[in-house]
């Protein structure tokens, strides 16, 4: 991503993405800022002062005190002349710096005289914005005055983080219950077919055993995720949890999600096909790669027709585990495939028995992946041409 502006504060695309994350993107005025903005005029005894980002050809006020306009143009700002952006920046008198003499809010109606900004920098070292004070006179800029001007920026960037670190937590909760619901919604699917399989072969006694332990594991999947919630919901501290590492074997998880995605397939009377040249290991955390199969299959499933086929095949390649899931199902269209890993996104493509989609499975399965130092692709020839997606690992060190 490119630099948005040379000088001054040297926001990247990226960067702004960051400040939005703080709930503070707005161009309008924002109310939770004005306070900081009030206090560092006064402080200051300046008439104008503003709280602002940059974006790509503007300089937007997100909150300001003493100035009408919602934004300056970028090359209109005073702020950009700043050639070392990471520190405080002032002006006692525009009209006697060469470049800045003739310049817009100089020459113009602001008619600016003084000028002070300090960056607005997060815990990461990333440039959020600035806090600046204006004058119509000019005026000296003591060292009492510029500690005063820092000591404003720096409790509200304490405000920033700790709103940051609320919105994040929230985030976090709320990722988690739903990842929760939906590990809860596969066993759930499940157990009513099994409990139908049982009432079919009443008379085999046999069969009815082999049911009833599969309704057993389901039960116990949906305990286990019920645990883990209560368990989590409960800490103090809501963060994302790292599970040791270890070593998996991929084909024997891959037999054990179709064991358990099976009797969905069957009640559209679908086959999946297994093919694997052994097994292989990755290094990574068992109970997420086995999310991110369970997805990927009971996806294939729920966008195939009645009576298709699902290929499933598992091979090293290039030092990496390579795991392709292919479908007859209703395919993908080119919005789709730009939007598809999007969480509750919309797609074209609908399930083809009626089954509920929450459009959190595939964001899922890609950050999976990711967390694993994977990469993902898909491939889908367009409506009604099925879609395969293409996951590769790396293998673990032997």
């Amino acid at each position: 991503m490119g630099v948005l502006v040379k000088n001054g504060f040297s926001l990247r695309r990226e960067e702004i993405t960051d400040f939005e994350k703080y709930g503070f993107h707005e161009p309008a005025s924002n109310k939770k800022l004005d306070g900081y903005t009030a206090l560092a005029a006064i402080l200051l005894e300046a008439p104008m002062a503003a709280i602002s980002i940059v974006d790509t050809d503007k300089i937007w006020y997100v909150s300001k005190y003493g100035i009408e306009q919602e934004y300056v143009n970028k090359e209109e700002s005073i702020c950009v002349f700043n050639e070392d952006c990471d520190k405080l920046f002032f002006v006692e008198d525009t009209l006697k710096a060469e470049n800045l003499k003739n310049h817009p809010m100089v020459a113009g109606e602001t008619g600016v005289r003084f000028y002070a900004g300090v960056p607005l920098v997060n815990e990461e070292g990333k440039r959020l914005g600035s806090l600046c004070v204006m004058d119509h006179n000019p005026r000296p800029f003591t060292s009492e005055q510029r500690r005063l001007l820092e000591l404003v920026a720096g409790l509200l960037m304490q405000a920033l983080e700790e709103e940051y670190r609320h919105r994040n937590e929230l985030e976090v909760r709320n990722q988690m219950i739903l990842s929760t619901v939906h590990d809860l919604k596969n066993p759930l699917a499940v157990i009513p077919l099994l409990g139908q399989m049982i009432k079919d072969h009443k008379e085999d006694p046999e069969m009815v055993l082999k049911l009833a332990i599969k309704i057993q594991q389901a039960s116990m999947r949906l305990s286990r995720s019920i645990e883990e919630f209560l368990s989590k919901a409960g800490e103090q501290e809501v963060a994302l949890q790292k599970t040791p590492m270890c070593k998996v074997g991929m084909q024997k998880l891959i037999k054990e999600v179709v064991r358990d995605n099976k009797p969905l397939a069957a009640r559209k009377k679908q086959l999946i096909h297994f093919r694997s040249e052994g097994e292989c290991e990755v290094l990574g955390d068992r109970k997420k790669l086995k999310e991110m199969l369970d997805n990927l299959l009971s996806n294939a499933i729920k966008y195939s027709f009645t009576s298709k086929n699902i290929w499933i095949e598992l091979r090293v390649q290039n030092e990496m585990a390579l795991l392709k899931v292919r479908d007859e199902g209703v395919g993908l269209s080119t919005g789709d495939l730009h939007k598809l890993y999007r969480p509750f996104t919309t797609l074209s493509a609908r399930p083809t028995a009626g089954e509920h989609s929450s459009g959190l499975g595939l964001s899922i399965v890609k950050r999976v992946v990711e967390e694993h130092n994977g990469r993902i692709g898909v491939v889908s020839a367009g409506h009604a041409m099925g879609t395969t997606f293409t996951v590769e690992l790396p293998l673990a060190e032997k």
